[in-house]
This record gives C-alpha cells, structure tokens and sequence, in this order.
C-alpha cells in the first residue's frame, strides 16, 4: 500500500484524462517547501485570486527525546506531579504532559533512510518518475 501510494503516473493520469490540462495545478512539495510563497502565488494566479503574502507557522516538527534515561526520568516527574495536582486541583493532564514532554525533547532531523534500501526503492520508482516527468512536462531529478 505504502509503495503504490508512491507511484504518482497512474493518480495524476487519471484526473489528466478526464479534465483538461490548463485545469489542474501541479505544484512539487519540495518546489513549495523550498519557496512556500512562490508556491501560493502561483496557486492564487491559477485560481484568478488576489495574492496576499501569508504567514507560514511550522507545526509538527520532527522532535526526538534526549535518551531512555531522561525519557523514564520524564514520566516518573509526570506521575509525580500529577498525583500531587490530582489531589489538590483541577489540571489539565494533557496540558501538563505536553509541557514535561515538550522540556525533554529534541530538535530532530528524520533520520536517514538506509543507502541500500533507498537505492531499491529509487529503482522501484524510476519508471514511475519518468513517465510522470513527461505526463507533467517537469524535471523531477529531486526524486531519482
């Protein structure tokens, strides 16, 4: 499932086949993550709607927590804490928890997808960019 999700050709040959191609907008994740801006203005000219600059506000960072040491340290102050406000307030345990596990954690880079698998799943997709390349009219090198 998660392998065929990758195989873009078929997915956006389909909405080619059944709408024009001045109709539909293709815009490159890495394109837009690389100029979020651009991207919207470009989105907002194919729309035919006025462009505003917006805000962009990164959520859902990858995060990694420090080790298992402080990761157990981490849930031992949470039940502490948490047993002591159950006793005298009304908490947000979800609130609370966030804050301990937010104190704890990490910047974090995904971490690197093994060389040799990486190369058989460029090898399983190539077909598929290639043909996606000339569907799109676009360089997709980024992917192979």
């Amino acid at each position: 499932m998660y392998f065929e999700s990758g195989l873009y050709y078929g997915q956006v040959k389909r909405y080619f086949d059944l709408f024009n191609h001045e109709n539909i907008k293709i815009i490159i994740f890495e394109d837009m993550i690389k100029d979020i801006q651009k991207s919207y203005q470009e989105i907002s000219k194919f729309l035919n709607i006025e462009y505003e600059k917006i805000d962009v506000i990164k959520e859902n960072e990858s995060k990694a927590v420090y080790g298992p040491l402080i990761s157990f340290i981490g849930r031992k102050i949470n039940d502490n804490i948490n047993k002591i406000k159950n006793k005298f307030f009304t908490i947000n345990k979800k609130t609370d928890r966030d804050k301990i596990i937010y104190f704890l954690q990490k910047d974090s880079k995904p971490s690197k997808l093994d060389e040799y698998i990486e190369n058989k799943l460029s090898e399983k997709y190539l077909n598929d960019i290639e043909k996606l390349e000339y569907l799109i009219n676009k360089d997709l090198s980024i992917w192979k």
